[in-house]
């Protein structure tokens, strides 16, 4: 792709990393407004982790068949579509009127959500050199982290704490509308990763997209991967805020602080490794580096006394999450994308995420909603440290890409 034409995407982009940045601040609503969907509706742990588990469920599908479609179909038409779709089904959960009826627009949220992801990392990482792919998906993590998780966790806590947690859905919702709108006016469908000529996706049926992303190694690799840190994430997320109020006695507005302030470490470690990455041309050695001190920073975390100085606190969070947050990256954008034809590039990047989010955001979400309800929250993320080690046991089977 010439110099020219990428300049011409500059633009483009930019809405698509913001349009990433309002899906993660709707993905995430569940967790900073727990504490108030808890009191209104009567639920306890295990029964908010099985909301949010129920949205991971159907993002996990969104992102697997929008993966297939867009291998056939193209980016642009997923993207607009799914981005508006966001929007309404946002409008309606601040209508709900029991805990049933936010499951069921939890369900829908999640399949429309989830149904952004592939596409999204696709154009992305075609509209650029090849020498800053890596770098790219950095950036909509980034975009993810600093506006659904850092910025969002406090901002949707104060809502919640001042105006409900109704207002918080809508205000998640708002801005995303306007952005898709303007990007379905300015984005055409980015040539192939591999085929600079070419200005059409070629016609890939689901079933040879499907195919091609089962039969690699590396892919497989990165989906138990992803299911490990996706856990460690939402398990923060969703359970971060009540156990800083539980265990050391802060107000809601103010633990939301501490984990927004912690999940800084999240910004700065999905920001860096694609650049890193990018220039050392390497992913197996620094996955396994980050998984390791994330799992063992995430137990430090968990174990810490009440009444511990409040930076030794946030400066835990922040280590276990900077290095996390540099898995995702990696495990989701970077190496399932080099490891197969471009055309391919969806459907990789579908295939771990469904298994990312539907077993980690998932099924493992239920079960640390169980452990927490039966154990406590420092048993929980205790287990979660546990499970980032696994991660990167499991990430000793990966092998290096061949990076263009």
């Amino acid at each position: 792709m010439s110099s020219k034409t990428r300049k011409n995407w500059a633009f483009p982009f930019v809405l698509l990393v913001l349009i990433w940045g309002l899906i993660g601040l709707n993905r995430n609503t569940i967790g900073p407004l727990g504490p108030f969907l808890r009191k209104e509706f009567g639920i306890d742990d295990l029964e908010l982790a099985t909301a949010a588990a129920m949205f991971a469920f159907t993002w996990a599908l969104g992102s697997y068949f929008a993966g297939l479609l867009s291998s056939r179909f193209g980016t642009k038409r997923i993207i607009i579509g799914a981005g508006l779709l966001t929007s309404l089904f946002g409008w309606v959960a601040c209508t709900v009127g029991s805990f049933v009826q936010l499951i069921a627009v939890q369900v829908a949220l999640g399949f429309v959500e989830g149904s952004v992801t592939s596409p999204i990392f696709t154009a992305g990482r075609r509209v650029v050199p090849a020498k800053m792919r890596a770098t790219v998906i950095s950036m909509f993590f980034a975009s993810f982290i600093l506006i659904g998780m850092v910025g969002g966790t406090a901002l949707l806590a104060n809502i919640g704490q001042e105006y409900g947690w109704r207002i918080g859905f809508a205000l998640a919702a708002a801005p995303l509308f306007l952005l898709v709108l303007c990007t379905a006016y300015v984005f055409k469908e980015p040539p192939l990763e591999d085929e600079a000529s070419s200005d059409r996706q070629p016609e890939v049926s689901m079933a040879e997209a499907a195919k091609a992303a089962f039969s690699v190694a590396n892919i497989w690799v990165c989906s138990l991967v992803q299911v490990f840190n996706i856990s460690r994430i939402f398990a923060i997320l969703i359970f971060g805020v009540l156990f800083v109020i539980e265990k050391h006695g802060f107000e809601p507005a103010a633990a939301g602080g501490v984990v927004s302030l912690g999940l800084v470490g999240e910004l700065i470690g999905a920001l860096s490794i694609g650049f890193i990455v990018d220039r050392v041309n390497r992913t197996k050695l620094p996955l396994l580096i980050i998984t390791f001190v994330s799992g063992i920073f995430a137990i430090i975390f968990a174990l810490l006394p009440a009444g511990t100085p409040l930076p030794m606190l946030i400066g835990s969070a922040f280590i276990c999450t900077l290095f996390g947050g540099a898995a995702g990256p990696l495990a989701i954008g970077v190496i399932p994308a080099e490891s197969l034809p471009s055309k391919y590039t969806p459907s990789a990047i579908g295939m771990t995420n469904f298994f990312g989010e539907f077993v980690g955001g998932g099924l493992l979400l239920i079960a640390a909603g169980a452990i927490a309800r039966a154990l406590g929250y420092q048993t929980m993320f205790v287990c979660v440290g546990v499970i980032m080690l696994l991660s990167m046991a499991v990430g000793l089977g990966l092998k290096e890409t061949r990076r263009s």
